[in-house]
Parts: structure tokens; C-alpha cells; sequence
């Protein structure tokens, strides 16, 4: 735990490492909402179905070609001429305005509530604000 008026900090830690090293939930709480995370992010190539942008056989080609290039979905996507610049811009803020975020998980697998979710988040966010300083001002 921190002592009333010690910083920790945690400008280099993501929010739900900062959660388990100050044992506000455990790892198994943890890796339970990270993989509801993944299981349940919207994936571009279903968004891009879904919305009637890409067929099934284009996804499926626009795989295959991952596999040959290691590429990300939409730079791959676009590289195939199969999405423009646009519709993966659409697709992303889409993909993004649907992905639930960690706290939110956790509180409905029970392992904080919301008022703790608040108070936690003000606490990282302040150590982290306090660790950076003003922007474009080193707090040294």
C-alpha cells in the first residue's frame, strides 16, 4: 500500500499491473478481465462485415495476405485495395467506441465497484501526472 503523501511511480506501468502490485485485485482477477477484453473486442474484419464493407471472402484474403506479411488487418486491407484510408478511419473510431475498457470489466466481474474504480483511477492518474510534470516540462 502507499503511505499517505508517497508518490509511487507508475508512468511505465499499465492501469491493471498498477491494480495488482498494489494488491487492489489479484492476478487471476486481472487476467480474467483481459481476456474478456479480447474475447469480446470488436475485431475490424467482423466490423467491416458488419457494416457491409468487406465480404467473408475478402476477410479471408486479406488474412491469408497477413500471413505472408505480418501485417496489420487494415494496413493490409488497404495495401489489397479492398478498405480506403477513410472507411479504416470509420472502422477504427467504430472498433474503438465499442472496446470496453479495464475498469468497466472489472466491475462487472465484481472485483471493484465503482466508487473504488474512481478513487483508483484518480490515484494512477495523479501519480502519473505528478511523475511527468507539465507537458513539455521535465519535473526535474
Amino acid at each position: 500500500m502507499i503511505r499517505s503523501g508517497e508518490r509511487q511511480d507508475h508512468s511505465h506501468i499499465p492501469f491493471g499491473s498498477f491494480l495488482v502490485r498494489h494488491h487492489h485485485i489479484s492476478a487471476g482477477q486481472l487476467q480474467a478481465a483481459l481476456l474478456y477484453q479480447a474475447e469480446h473486442s470488436p475485431r475490424l474484419g467482423a466490423l467491416a462485415s458488419r457494416y457491409s464493407l468487406l465480404t467473408f471472402d475478402k476477410i479471408r484474403e486479406i488474412y491469408e495476405y497477413q500471413l505472408e506479411t505480418g501485417e496489420p488487418f487494415g494496413k493490409a486491407a488497404i495495401n489489397l485495395g479492398l478498405l480506403s484510408d477513410q472507411e479504416l478511419a470509420d472502422l477504427l473510431e467504430r472498433q474503438a467506441m465499442e472496446h470496453r475498457r479495464l475498469g468497466e470489466i472489472l466491475v462487472d466481474l465484481k472485483a471493484l465497484d465503482d466508487e473504488r474504480l474512481t478513487t483508483l483511477l484518480k490515484e494512477y492518474f495523479e501519480s502519473v501526472n505528478h511523475r511527468l510534470g507539465p507537458i513539455g516540462v521535465s519535473p526535474q
